[in-house]
């Protein structure tokens, strides 16, 4: 079944990946490098917001515990108290949410530059291309991080247009579900693609033309993407997955 082939396929990138310590220099750069940045981003980021929220005031609680005979004022400074509890508990979920969001951009983002020379060295390791290109910023940083912007513009509109899917009970959460998983593979598998010069039309036809099976492995790279912070590592297994799906299926369309 080509839906399990997809499933089967991370797991084969996983391993490719793993077997050949030549590769793991990508995954310690984009790790280093996207902790460094996202710490950073996260230290300044709760300074800032910090500064804005009440204080919370423990202090004027007890003055108000004090006097326990005065009903009046011991509820008003607890009220005090405990409203301002819950805007630091309210801006702690709101900021460690768009921490996981900008988290994951980020790494994509970022990584992209490594992720096309991942790409691109399991195209070599299989044969494909006798010769590596010489370094350039232009096409090794530039070109994949515009790119890889244009994809989470891309996957974020989508996100926007279809959340009203979320309102239908069951049914409408997983058909939302199951219709983002292709904008993330169109994210893996464009490192490909893009040394290709394909065009947006062409990788869309063919990722739709084998939907089962890159509806598995996008299924498969979205669990492995779920746990918080684990996504910088699994991202680059998943783009081996994709590379190697990705010739795979290319090779059976010009056989």
């Amino acid at each position: 079944m080509q839906f399990l082939e997809g499933i089967k396929f991370w797991f084969k990138g996983a391993g490719y990946f793993i077997n050949r310590p030549v590769l793991w220099k990508y995954l310690l750069i984009t790790v280093t490098l996207n902790l460094f940045i996202v710490s950073i981003l996260f230290y300044f980021g709760w300074d800032f917001v910090s500064d804005k929220l009440p204080d919370i005031g423990f202090e004027n609680l007890s003055a108000g515990l004090s006097f326990f005979k005065v009903m009046l004022g011991w509820l008003k400074a607890s009220s005090i108290f405990l409203f301002k509890i819950l805007v630091w508990i309210l801006t702690v979920i709101f900021f460690a949410i768009f921490y996981v969001v900008a988290f994951v951009i980020l790494a994509s983002v970022i990584g992209s530059p490594f992720y096309d020379l991942l790409s691109k060295k399991i195209e070599v390791l299989e044969g494909l291309d006798s010769q590596e290109s010489p370094f350039s910023i232009r096409n090794n940083i530039a070109y994949p991080v515009v790119n890889a912007l244009k994809m989470t513009v891309f996957e974020l509109s989508l996100v926007i247009i279809l959340f009203p899917l979320n309102w239908v009970p069951i049914i409408g959460s997983m058909l939302y579900v199951v219709i983002l998983l292709f904008p993330l593979v169109m994210t893996l598998i464009a490192y490909c693609s893009e040394r290709r010069l394909w065009t947006f039309s062409k990788l869309s036809g063919f990722i739709w033309k084998n939907k089962l099976s890159f509806l598995g492995f996008g299924m498969a790279s979205f669990i492995s993407m779920i746990p918080f912070g684990l996504s910088i590592v699994t991202f680059p297994l998943s783009v081996s997955g994709a590379t190697l799906l990705f010739l795979e299926k290319n090779k059976e369309e010009t056989l």
